[in-house]
């Protein structure tokens, strides 16, 4: 019976863990001695229970597993020092545990990214028959083998995988490749796709308007303010345009003139559909990076930097004078020796420094080729292979640099006193600045050999320089203000804070050392405490008396 039962189960569990027994067993004891309540008891009087009548280990032994990995947390921090304390009993510091922490954490994200990919590789696999199994083969084979062919014989290969495709096409459920690689893999069947999303749309020439004609819905992704697709300057228009007067006689003149090859896709598109939906959030770059082209270029919808930072980061922003840069005129563009000095110097330097240990580095050269050939051969001769490869280091123009960005990159301005340059004003040379200044994600080192006052006020070089000499300066924790923990009072209104609560969870924080924030904005709102820790930064809601509204809390 239920008692034989219990009885049998309490003296195997005895023998497992005594004090566990003896612990059930007591509290047994109580529940069946325990009187019914009774409403002439005072507050005073002590009962063996006091969460109700009747029989409580049903109701908590549906959480019994909850319970003890709780009960085996709780006993392992008990044992675990305080930041400020000594070694656990198995000799780790608390430095080695927050180690082991972000360890763990790293290994379970990793972990979480790889289940995920089986996961979705199981389920399209259950779903692929046979014969699309075997047309997903031949594709594969196809194209690596007619890769290496020319001519007929390649021709043949590439019917042969777009003929595969067909068939294997619905096996995967979404495919990724070059806009190149689409004409000669994909049938020219309307609507072979549900949806097509064209990444870097300000990229793509008008010989991507085939993509239109793959499915019912397109998304083109793209930026007006950044690179476009390159273009012979020498080439002249007019036969571009009498060509599209006589091919295009029906469309209006004004749609005509977007048919020429400094159109992009995206510009194409942008001009027939009114709305576009702009992607104002920002989230690569320190706030500082991103400042001067949000002012520069984006004036009718500022960006809103939302990258968010701890406070040992990197300077944003570092001006390198090189005081007796000289340039030397070559037909790939200017070079500044000095310059490309200074600047792989500090790339050497970097990468020895323990601050960019794991980080990014690239080179952009903002006037012409030459420069960044320069700068690309004596790295070559002075950095080890190995190191280009896990510093992921790329030096080129902007152009090279359109949809990429590294964790640090180096400027070169080039142009040096004594050059009388041409001001740089056009939209062409707008676009390239725009995407040179907005690489980095952590950090920019602007090297130069002019001062602003050597350059035309027009001149997006003034512009640029003086922006990142004025900005400039050691990096502050985060774009606010703390106030002295003398100067906050808990009884008197601070005019730092929106509320006396605020100022009291503000005087318990500093109180224990840390760094803390009033009134930090966000994205447009503000956050009442902000609390700054080495790599990342807590938000403090204080919401006194009168809880937040559903307005409020929906935001």
């Amino acid at each position: 019976d239920a008692a034989a039962r219990r009885a049998e189960l309490l003296r195997r569990l005895r023998a497992a863990h005594p004090a566990l027994a003896d612990l059930l067993a007591a509290t047994a004891t109580a529940t069946a001695t325990a009187e019914p309540a009774r409403p002439d008891r005072g507050p005073g009087d002590a009962r063996p229970r006091q969460d109700g009548d009747g029989d409580p280990w049903p109701a908590r032994l549906t959480a019994f597993s909850a319970a003890w990995a709780w009960a085996v947390a709780a006993s392992w921090l008990a044992r675990t020092p305080r930041a400020d304390g000594p070694a656990n009993t198995d000799g780790a510091s608390p430095v080695d545990l927050d180690a082991r922490l972000d360890a763990a954490e790293d290994v379970l994200a990793a972990a979480t990214a790889e289940l995920a990919g089986a996961k979705a590789w199981k389920h399209c696999l259950e779903r692929m028959g046979a014969e699309q199994s075997a047309a997903l083969r031949a594709y594969a084979d196809t194209v690596a083998v007619g890769g290496t062919l020319a001519g007929r014989h390649a021709e043949r290969y590439r019917q042969a995988a777009r003929e595969a495709m067909e068939i294997a096409q619905t096996a995967v459920p979404a495919w990724v490749m070059p806009i190149r690689e689409v004409l000669s893999t994909i049938p020219a069947v309307r609507d072979s796709f549900d949806v097509v999303i064209v990444d870097e749309g300000s990229q793509a020439g008008l010989d991507s308007l085939f993509l239109l004609w793959l499915a019912p819905r397109v998304i083109v992704v793209g930026d007006d303010r950044q690179c476009t697709p390159p273009v012979d300057p020498a080439q002249e228009l007019y036969p571009v345009l009498d060509r599209l007067d006589a091919l295009l006689p029906d469309v209006p003149a004004w749609l005509r003139v977007g048919f020429t090859p400094r159109s992009s896709l995206f510009s194409l598109l942008r001009t027939r559909f009114g709305e576009v939906i702009r992607l104002r959030e920002h989230f690569r770059c320190m706030p500082e990076i991103i400042e001067w082209s949000s002012a520069m270029f984006y004036r009718d919808a500022p960006l809103l930097p939302l990258r968010q930072f701890g406070a040992d980061r990197l300077t944003p922003l570092v001006a390198r004078f090189v005081p007796h840069g000289f340039t030397t005129a070559t037909p790939a563009g200017p070079r500044n020796p000095a310059e490309a000095e200074a600047l792989v110097a500090q790339v050497l330097a970097c990468a020895e420094d323990p601050r960019y240990a794991g980080l990014s580095f690239g080179v952009v050269v903002t006037q012409g080729t030459a420069q960044a050939t320069l700068i690309r051969d004596r790295l070559a001769e002075r950095m080890s292979a190995a190191e280009h490869l896990r510093r992921r280091l790329r030096v080129g123009t902007p152009a090279d640099f359109q949809g990429d960005e590294r964790d640090v990159v180096f400027l070169s301005l080039v142009v040096a006193p004594g050059d009388r340059p041409v001001p740089l004003t056009r939209l062409e040379y707008q676009r390239r600045f725009n995407v040179a200044a907005s690489r980095a994600r952590d950090q920019v080192w602007l090297f130069h050999s002019v001062a602003p006052a050597d350059l035309d006020h027009q001149d997006l070089r003034h512009s640029y320089l003086s922006y990142v000499l004025s900005a400039a300066r050691p990096a502050a924790p985060l774009p606010g203000v703390t106030p002295p923990l003398a100067e906050v009072a808990t009884d008197r209104p601070h005019p730092a804070f929106g509320s006396l609560f605020e100022q009291r969870v503000f005087h318990h924080l500093a109180g224990r050392g840390y760094l803390v924030m009033p009134q930090v904005e966000v994205n447009g709102r503000r956050v009442d405490l902000v609390v700054a820790g080495g790599r990342a930064r807590f938000a403090v809601e204080c919401d006194g008396d009168v809880g937040p509204g559903p307005a409020e809390i929906a935001r």
